[in-house]
C-alpha cells in the first residue's frame, strides 16, 4: 500500500502538472503560455501552487535556450529514438526546477518520473530517469 503525500508536497506536485501541461500545450497549438488561464483552472478545480507553477514557468523562459541545450546534449538517441512531445515538456519542466530552485535534483527526477508514468508513453519514464540523471551530473559539475 503506498502511503498518501502530504497536502504541501500535493501542492507542488499539482504545480508541477501545471507546468508540464503548460510546456505541453505550448508544443501542440506551438502558441504561448497562457498564466491566466492556467490560474483560472488552478483556481477552478486545483489544489496547486499556483506562485511556484508561474515562477518554474517564469524561469523557464528565460533559461528556454539554455535548458532545451542541456535536454538536447544529454540524450541518448539509441536508447530511445522517439521522444514524445508529453516527455520533452516533463523534461523541460524538471531542468528548470533542477537549474532554479531549492528543490533536490533527487526530488525533481523523481517527481518527473511520476508525472512520465502518468501521462508519458510506456517506457517513457526511463528515458526521462536516464536524461535527468546525466543533466544533474553536468549541473553538479560529475560529468560522467
Amino acid at each position: 500500500m503506498t502511503k498518501p503525500i502530504g497536502k504541501k508536497f500535493n501542492k507542488k506536485r499539482m504545480a508541477r502538472k501545471i507546468v508540464f501541461s503548460a510546456l505541453y500545450a505550448t508544443k501542440i497549438t506551438e502558441g504561448s503560455i497562457d498564466l491566466s488561464a492556467l490560474q483560472k483552472k488552478v483556481t477552478d478545480g486545483g489544489d496547486a501552487d499556483f506562485a511556484y507553477a508561474k515562477q518554474l514557468l517564469e524561469d523557464y523562459l528565460e533559461n528556454k535556450d539554455k535548458i532545451d541545450a542541456m535536454i538536447q546534449e544529454c540524450q541518448t538517441p539509441s536508447k530511445r529514438s522517439e521522444n514524445t512531445d508529453v516527455e520533452i515538456a516533463i523534461l523541460q519542466m524538471a531542468v528548470t526546477e533542477m537549474l532554479v530552485t531549492e528543490i533536490s535534483h533527487k526530488v525533481a527526477i523523481n517527481e518527473a518520473i511520476e508525472i512520465a508514468k502518468e501521462y508519458g508513453a510506456e517506457g517513457g519514464y526511463k528515458f526521462i530517469n536516464a536524461v535527468l540523471d546525466s543533466i544533474s551530473n553536468k549541473i553538479q559539475g560529475r560529468e560522467v
